[in-house]
């Protein structure tokens, strides 16, 4: 899924024709797996088996938001595998955990979570949104690869990049991302 159609980006970089077409879609996309990996979400929903490693109250599941869980085994070695009953999981901000306060067996991957992660179309929070347009802005603006600009006595300038506003946006999304 698209977190941003050309529809909108067009709309708000207020853009009318198709000249620039190609040049906001990649823009769309450049930000759309910016975003994904600052904030550590996925924008589309994927059912995902992955291997966790135990100790605490938390397993963490890698794709974000976790939308629900299916399976959970302890893997003690090759041979010896323990599914978890269902009802004795749930998830709480993007964490599974244990009913009744039960730490996960300490080990490197020794769980196999099957559990479903990522964005429905609906869902995304519009503040991703938002500060993903303003990425998208900050880069159509300055498509020259200028920072300052002058003509006829006014002048502008851009911030670095990750000193932009968007990234304040951003930054109430972020867990665990792996940029910045």
């Amino acid at each position: 899924m698209a977190l941003i159609t050309r529809e909108e980006a067009k709309e708000f970089l207020e853009v009318a024709h198709a000249a620039q077409d190609l040049r906001i879609d990649l823009m769309i996309a450049g930000a759309q797996n910016y975003v994904e990996k600052y904030c550590g979400v996925a924008f589309s929903e994927e059912t995902k088996v992955e291997t966790l490693d135990g100790g605490g109250f938390a397993l963490w599941p890698t794709r974000r938001p976790v939308l629900s869980v299916s399976k959970v085994e302890f893997i003690e070695d090759l041979t010896n595998i323990d599914t978890i009953e269902v009802e004795n999981i749930r998830v709480a901000d993007d964490q599974i955990i244990r009913t009744h306060r039960i730490r996960w067996f300490k080990g490197r991957n020794n769980y196999r979570a099957t559990y479903i992660g990522g964005y429905k179309d609906a869902d995304v929070p519009p503040g991703l949104k938002l500060g993903t347009l303003d990425m998208i802005r900050r880069r159509y603006d300055n498509r020259g690869g200028v920072s300052n600009q002058s003509v006829a006595g006014f002048s502008t300038g851009w911030q670095k990049f990750t000193e932009a506003d968007f990234i304040a946006e951003l930054s109430a999304f972020r867990k665990g991302g792996i940029i910045g």
